[in-house]
């Protein structure tokens, strides 16, 4: 951790300002489904097709053929374990902002309202950091698999937005859109290009941003998170895209005390464990800017 403060000079301003961070929408407004309580190691089980009919028999020849494609797969989720660790000391921090809030006497240098704020910024870097990794994760089961629909287009702009999620709603497996439960997920960059895009059009939204800042297309929702290569969308049930872990609290747990009991050094930890997976691939919509 590095601070390079300006010399306490008598007057501060009482409020601290720190940059803009992108909170963990994914975990926090449950953009996926969340699954805890995995210690080691889990399978979901999903299951696709159907039974086709056939013309009616009292008694079923011998060597009929079994018109059904009924398949069960599973998701597995093996969490990994991951950890977030700095050092810092407070004796810097006499000649500082934050020395008011110090007790007297030379061995005290504890101040909580500097405890606070890195904890508070912490806790937000940390969430963006496992927000990062719960997408690598997801473009890496959807990339590997064999059955997803993959698609490649042009870079994304305001101009050709609307063009390619007409494209990308055309590619969502129908029963995923009555399902009520469809979902498209799109890299942080589109929300601009987004709004963007409306500007252009003459008589309506193309696309709809409600007052809860909720954006859908065609209404379905669009979700935007952090994907591991800019321009990436998917889309598919919202309950297919799967975190599995031990403890969900653990993402915003951060832990604070001395590295060795005779000195001032400080730690900042978190530890977590996280794992990714996609039910029903099959029905799974993964497109990429096209190389």
């Amino acid at each position: 951790m590095q601070y390079t403060p300006s010399t306490y000079s008598g007057t501060r301003y009482t409020e601290v300002l720190s940059e803009l961070i992108h909170a963990n929408d994914t975990i926090g407004k449950n953009f996926v489904r969340v699954i805890d309580g995995i210690k080691y190691k889990t399978s979901i089980p999903s299951i696709s097709g159907g039974i086709t009919l056939q013309p009616y028999a009292e008694v079923m020849p011998q060597g009929v053929s079994v018109n059904d494609t009924i398949k069960l797969s599973d998701a597995v989720l093996m969490p990994e374990k991951f950890t977030a660790y700095t050092t810092f000391t407070m004796n810097a921090l006499r000649e500082t902002y934050f020395s008011e809030s110090m007790a007297k006497g030379a061995a005290q240098m504890d101040s909580d309202p500097f405890l606070n704020l890195v904890i508070t910024q912490s806790q937000g870097k940390v969430g963006e950091e496992v927000e990062k990794k719960i997408w690598e994760g997801f473009s890496t089961v959807l990339t590997a698999a064999t059955d997803v629909k993959k698609t490649t287009g042009p870079v994304l702009t305001a101009a050709n937005l609307k063009a390619e999620f007409i494209k990308l709603y055309g590619d969502i497996d129908k029963n995923v859109i009555r399902s009520k439960e469809a979902v498209i997920y799109a890299d942080l960059e589109i929300y601009q290009l987004l709004q963007l895009a409306n500007v252009n059009e003459q008589f309506r939204d193309t696309f709809t941003v409600d007052q809860e800042g909720t954006a859908r297309f065609l209404n379905t929702v669009i979700n935007f998170v952090p994907m591991p290569v800019a321009g990436t969308v998917m889309a598919g049930r919202r309950s297919d895209f799967i975190v599995g872990t031990d403890l969900t609290d653990d993402f915003k747990g951060i832990e604070v005390g001395k590295v060795y009991n005779n000195s001032d050094l400080l730690f900042l930890k978190a530890v977590m464990t996280l794992a990714t997976g996609v039910a029903a691939t099959k029905q799974k919509v993964l497109r990429k800017v096209a190389p």
